[in-house]
């Protein structure tokens, strides 16, 4: 069993949080790491570390759906003409 750590990432880039995972495989301690991010709010993304090696980095998903102003159609449309 690979013993992981997972760091909790604030808006700033500060780590704030650390959390030992003890998993089989690589992946389940990033799926790991992504369960944490959903459960646990005010962190902007995480990281998870074998070692010195950094396994995978997740980004926090977005609380709500996505709505229309956050498209980026309106930023394209604004553009002049190459």
């Amino acid at each position: 069993m690979g013993n992981y750590l997972a760091l909790l990432i604030d808006g700033t880039g500060v780590v704030r949080n650390v959390h030992r995972i003890e998993c089989v495989h690589d992946i389940d301690a990033v799926e790991c790491l992504k369960d944490l991010l959903a459960a646990i709010d005010g962190f902007e993304l995480g990281e998870v570390w074998r070692g010195r090696d950094r396994i995978g980095k997740i980004i926090a998903p977005r609380v709500g759906p996505i709505s229309n102003e956050d498209s980026l159609a309106p930023c394209l449309e604004d553009r002049p003409a190459p």
